[in-house]
């Protein structure tokens, strides 16, 4: 984010606060796939399709314990959503180059492409 924000000359404001936005997207499904990949379940009913799991986390304040359901349909989601946010990423990637080797060109007298 603090990169991106030195960057606004490039990015613009509305392209700015969408690159922003992605990144608050990608930090919180990156929770939601942490949560399912470091958690532990601790009760699931046998076909219910349910879990309930738990999981510790270390910080600042010390060991937390959270405890939450998921499902195959949640997980599942989570799946779908961590291949979308990778397409945007590639997607605002392939921009930032773009626009990047675009200023580089004004900036060298070079016409544009």
């Amino acid at each position: 984010r603090a990169v991106t924000k030195r960057h606004t000359e490039i990015l613009g404001g509305q392209a700015l606060e969408n690159y922003l936005s992605l990144f608050d997207q990608i930090t919180a499904n990156a929770q939601i796939r942490h949560d399912i990949i470091h958690g532990i379940v601790i009760e699931q009913v046998e076909s219910s399709g349910e879990a309930t799991m738990v999981r510790t986390t270390r910080g600042k304040n010390g060991i937390t314990k959270r405890q939450y359901t998921v499902t195959t349909r949640s997980i599942l989601e989570a799946a779908r959503e961590a291949q979308k946010l990778g397409t945007k990423v590639f997607y605002w990637l392939n921009r930032m180059n773009d626009s990047i080797e675009e200023l580089l060109k004004q900036r060298d007298g070079q016409n544009p492409s």
